[in-house]
């Protein structure tokens, strides 16, 4: 332990200023079509460029885990999206790879970030880019069931789009990405893992780490989707009423059916406004897309063969819980 640390033991951490005045976390499971709306999102008034800053995610995971205390990560949580909205503004740390989907050649707008490489620095560039109505979007992993620390941080600009993709989609996506192998000894990995003694497992496995180790692949992945599912679930039902009106549910096959419908919804629960560019980034996308049902079946059928008799009881949970949306008194 460091020898200083008894000295500042009764410090408390803070931030009382932010920059970033309007917020909005896209948050979700993996593949669960934060990306889509991300790109929605970035063709709307005064949305920013997707990002997508594992460290806001990280900052969830180690308070939730008890590896952070409250004043640190709410701190944190207020730095970072000062931190990546002013080098926004100014096109700093952007991503320029082509095909990405966080690229600024897949942006709306490119123009705008290749014009703000030339612009001024500090106060000049923040009032001539309007930060004080700029909204910056972050895409985020798992962090509804925790959601209530980054409402803590930013309790009056803070606003949650929370992807649902049906069950039987998502765990084939999973699978068909051989999520349900040994991520943690990846090199490629960057979620979280940790465990008891020589054991390391997925975040999504922690308290069941050994049953984890011992089980297939795909009954690991049901088993992981499953729990964040119900968890998430939960913790959204209990949200007080004031902090559940600042969330919006949007299932991915509306989102996909309807676009235009669901860029207007979102519009209005981020009080701005579609733009000219918001059809055009919809066509871009493929949109709309009709065709769910027959892919949902192919995607069973290619799970049929492998999935188990408890994982298939525990996806049927996942498939019943997830047509009711979410509805009803907080729990």
């Amino acid at each position: 332990m460091n020898e200083n640390t008894d000295a500042f033991s009764e410090i408390s951490l803070c931030r009382p200023v932010s920059l970033a005045q309007r917020l909005v976390w896209v948050d979700g499971p993996t593949r669960s079509g934060k990306t889509t709306m991300c790109r929605l999102l970035g063709s709307l008034e005064d949305c920013e460029l997707e990002r997508i800053e594992e460290v806001i995610d990280y900052i969830g995971f180690m308070y939730s885990f008890g590896k952070m205390s409250h004043d640190a990560a709410v701190t944190m949580l207020r730095v970072f999206p000062d931190v990546h909205l002013y080098n926004a503004l100014l096109s700093r740390n952007l991503n320029f790879r082509w095909r990405d989907t966080s690229s600024i050649w897949r942006a709306a707008r490119p123009m705008t970030y290749l014009k703000r490489l030339f612009g001024g620095e500090h106060q000049d560039a923040l009032k001539a880019q309007g930060a004080e109505k700029a909204i910056f979007q972050n895409h985020t992993h798992f962090q509804m069931e925790r959601i209530g620390i980054h409402f803590d941080a930013h309790p009056e600009t803070l606003k949650v789009i929370e992807l649902q993709r049906h069950p039987i989609d998502l765990v084939h996506a999973w699978w068909s990405k051989k999520r349900g192998g040994d991520l943690c000894r990846s090199p490629w990995n960057v979620a979280i893992c940790g465990g008891r003694g020589d054991d390391c497992v997925h975040h999504l496995a922690f308290g069941w780490e050994e049953t984890y180790l011992a089980m297939a692949p795909l009954a690991r992945i049901v088993r992981m989707l499953h729990g964040a599912q119900m968890r998430a679930r939960d913790t959204y039902k209990s949200l007080p009423a004031e902090r559940r009106e600042k969330v919006m549910l949007v299932d991915f096959d509306v989102l996909t059916t309807a676009p235009q419908e669901t860029a207007e919804r979102v519009a209005d629960f981020l009080n701005t406004r579609t733009t000219r560019a918001t059809a055009r980034t919809l066509r871009k996308m493929g949109l709309p897309y009709t065709d769910h049902a027959t892919r949902r079946a192919d995607n069973l059928a290619a799970l049929q063969d492998e999935i188990d008799d408890p994982s298939r009881r525990m996806l049927d949970e996942m498939i019943a819980d997830f047509e009711t949306g979410w509805k009803g008194a907080p729990a």
